[in-house]
């Protein structure tokens, strides 16, 4: 695996990690959606060529289906980059890559908690991405 590949991974992670508020909270509606609208199934449905009311079931559930699909599809993709990151050695190589990549934070403040400059941050960065690299092609 490249350097190249390994920022595209990590930068796939960040990218979801964005989007997994979002599908939770679509799942979240199309959930209260189903309960809410349970009462409906209680009155007799007439027999008819389309049955709007079980085809609208079964679009929510497929929805729900394709929601929670893209969710694991997520997270695992996040594990892989946390075992990814964990085979590093130096802990400021792993604390960056953990802040930029896993928990989202803003340069500024990785900057201010670990009391570097930018530079010093995108230098840690490129180390632990050539370390990285190193590794699993090692393997």
């Amino acid at each position: 695996m490249t350097i190249k590949e390994i920022e595209e991974k990590l930068k796939r992670v960040k990218k979801g990690n964005a989007l997994i508020p979002k599908l939770q909270l679509k799942y979240q509606s199309l959930e209260s959606g189903l309960l809410t609208g349970s009462s409906q199934f209680q009155t007799r449905v007439t027999t008819s060529k389309t049955n709007t009311t079980e085809n609208k079931l079964l679009e929510t559930l497929q929805l729900k289906d394709d929601v929670i699909e893209q969710l694991n599809t997520l997270v695992n993709e996040r594990l892989e980059v946390m075992d990814l990151i964990d085979q590093l050695d130096e802990i400021e190589e792993w604390l960056v890559l953990t802040m930029l990549y896993v928990n989202n934070l803003p340069l500024d403040q990785i900057c201010r908690e670990m009391k570097i400059s930018k530079v010093n941050v995108y230098r840690i960065r490129k180390q632990a991405l050539d370390h990285l690299a190193g590794m699993v092609n090692a393997d």
